[in-house]
């Protein structure tokens, strides 16, 4: 065993008494979860990911693709990644319409990943699923076509255990021909022994590929850390679970679940929840997002964006998580959707020109522009248009689950106002240091902004596409006397 091992031994024999001090986002992308907003293989597109063991211990991490009206799990399974180990995979559309996983990554996993692929399923929200009612979205497989990725580390494994000896990749002195030494003998009850609370050093990305067109949109994943200090190995294996992200667990604040929280005007603090999902959604609470735009037809450019609810469905699937509040969202999961209403969008151009769009509801009054005013889903992609269309799929990235915005000019930037409607507020929580109640006002978002611009004179009979990819940048405000 080497020096660094060793210590990753000592480190690991720790690890079950070491506390999570507090559900945190990373602003330097290492966490035990990864929150992937966005992957697609819409317009002829695929989506590539992966995830990085930056640490001296291997891992076990639960790996969910979650579709995009309701969040529910199209495909599921478990990684072991060995110290320093990179897995990585590509979605992309299968022949029967929906999406499928292709790897030729020799990391272990559980289930196997056939050479031919893993397609993804509607098993979880058809009904046919245990522990799966069928919800009130489409059944069919296209569906899967888009949504968002989570990866929860459950556990790193002991090193020099049985386990770990089978996921360690044995070299061979080439690049990229590392094996690991017997991924078949892993079992339940040996990791139940092997595997101990996770530490945090996963980091991962993603990247949505046209290659057809020849874009390319790149994205660091969301980290967070602090998500817990129990190993999840039995959740984990439990293939009725819809996410393990209502985990959280902090001993620090046992039996309250403790969320490090940054407000935009003050100093970070700590506030303890009483539901592991409420801290979960605290460190990912924004009351208004912001982000540009780039709409001129002069050099073909088109935007849209992706905006995420990573915990929506724990408010809004009453079937999965029937007993829990819908607050900070309006609305249940009924009839395909469950709408976020934004009554108001401060555009402005590169000028400080802006105008107020509003949107009217339905039907609008008179003299009242008639915008869509709902975020139906889980994920939904906005499109952009100097005007106000009606389109059945995003400009840029062909997303199914869209609504149309117009902005003012053909560039600029666009605030999202989050609470200006419908009273988004979390459940109340506990400042840490006094027990002073708190409230965070907004929605728990992540996301992005991508845009396109289209050359048609790059050289001689040539064309060319430029495009870039930028995450939302937000306001978070809070309620009550620790936030004066």
């Amino acid at each position: 065993m080497t020096k660094s091992r060793l210590g990753a031994a000592l480190a690991a024999a720790m690890i079950s008494v070491a506390p999570a001090h507090a559900v945190t986002l990373n602003p330097r992308g290492l966490g035990q979860v990864l929150l992937y907003p966005y992957y697609t293989i819409n317009k002829q597109q695929a989506t590539l990911i992966s995830v990085v063991n930056t640490s001296d211990i291997g891992k076990m991490i639960n790996v969910r693709f979650n579709e995009g009206y309701n969040g529910r799990p199209a495909l599921a399974f478990n990684v072991f990644l060995s110290p320093h180990d990179v897995w990585a995979a590509a979605i992309s559309e299968s022949s029967n319409g929906g999406a499928i996983l292709r790897t030729t990554d020799r990391t272990c996993t559980d289930v196997t990943i056939p050479e031919e692929g893993l397609a993804f399923q509607t098993s979880a929200f058809d009904g046919s699923a245990p522990g799966f009612p069928a919800d009130s979205g489409p059944h069919d497989i296209a569906r899967t076509r888009e949504g968002s990725i989570e990866i929860v580390a459950a556990g790193d494994i002991v090193p020099g255990s049985l386990t770990d000896a089978a996921v360690t990749h044995v070299q061979t002195g080439n690049p990229g021909e590392g094996t690991p030494s017997d991924c078949a003998s892993i079992t339940a009850a040996q990791l139940a022994i092997d595997v101990v609370a996770p530490t945090a050093a996963l980091s991962g990305s993603g990247s949505i590929v046209n290659v057809s067109e020849g874009t390319f949109f790149g994205y660091v994943a969301d980290a967070i850390t602090g998500f817990s200090d129990t190993p999840l190995v039995d959740e984990a294996l439990d293939t009725t679970r819809g996410s393990l992200l209502d985990l959280a667990n902090t001993s620090e604040a046992a039996p309250a679940i403790r969320a490090h929280v940054l407000p935009s005007d003050r100093a970070a603090i700590d506030v303890d929840y009483a539901d592991s999902i409420d801290a979960v959604s605290a460190v990912l609470m924004m009351d208004s997002i912001s982000n540009e735009y780039l709409l001129d037809a002069s050099i073909g450019a088109a935007t849209d964006w992706i905006v995420t609810f990573p915990t929506k469905r724990f408010y809004v699937d009453k079937l999965l998580y029937p007993n829990g509040a819908t607050e900070p969202f309006a609305a249940p999961f009924e009839s395909g959707r469950s709408g976020v209403r934004i009554d108001s969008r401060l555009s402005y151009d590169r000028e400080e020109g802006t105008t107020i769009i509003a949107f009217c509801g339905v039907p609008p009054p008179t003299g009242c522009f008639p915008y869509p005013s709902d975020l139906n889903w889980e994920t939904t992609a906005v499109n952009f248009g100097s005007h106000i269309v009606t389109t059945t799929t995003s400009a840029v990235l062909g997303s199914a689950l869209v609504v149309s915005l117009a902005a003012f000019g053909t560039s600029g930037w666009f605030e999202m106002d989050l609470t200006a409607y419908e009273n988004h507020v979390l459940a109340s929580g506990s400042l840490a240091t006094d027990g002073t109640p708190l409230t965070l006002t907004g929605l728990p978002v992540n996301g992005f902004m991508v845009y396109n611009v289209i050359n048609i004179n790059a050289q001689p009979g040539r064309l060319a596409n430029y495009s870039g990819l930028f995450a939302h940048r937000g306001h978070v405000a809070c309620v009550g006397a620790a936030c004066n």
